[in-house]
């Protein structure tokens, strides 16, 4: 990973990856847009619209059926890309945090246990168990 590139959105539903040092323009596609993170070695972009879908995109295949959706029965109000790219962490109004894998979107975990909605989520770097 470098800090070279950049991820946008506009409100036209539209998310690019630039690589900032000569404006080139390296991938772009439709999607929700309000919250849009990228892995820290760019292997997908995470993006959601504060409704209960997130999208997981690829960004080793420019081909725009490698796109996963994931959601909660409620809103998803927060998320995470662990540190290694291999998985996404939703957290929702329905009270739980649900481990998802990026290639694939396959949920692998639910997390349950809170008496509330779920507000943030962290991942620790270290990234030796989720």
């Amino acid at each position: 990973a470098d800090s070279r590139r950049v991820v946008s959105a506009d409100r036209q539903n539209v998310f690019v990856v630039w690589l900032a040092d000569n404006a080139t323009l390296l991938h772009s596609a439709l999607g929700p847009t309000a919250h849009v993170f990228i892995s820290h070695d760019m292997r997908c972009v995470v993006s959601g619209d504060g409704d209960n879908i997130v999208k997981i995109w690829p960004l080793t295949s420019h081909r725009d059926e490698e796109r996963y959706q994931v959601n909660h029965s409620e809103e998803i109000t927060c998320f995470v890309i662990t540190t290694d790219s291999l998985h996404v962490i939703t957290g929702s109004r329905d009270m739980s945090l649900k481990v998802w894998q990026v290639a694939g979107g396959k949920l692998t975990q639910v997390l349950v246990g809170h008496t509330d909605q779920v507000t943030c989520v962290a991942v620790a770097i270290t990234n030796k168990k989720i």
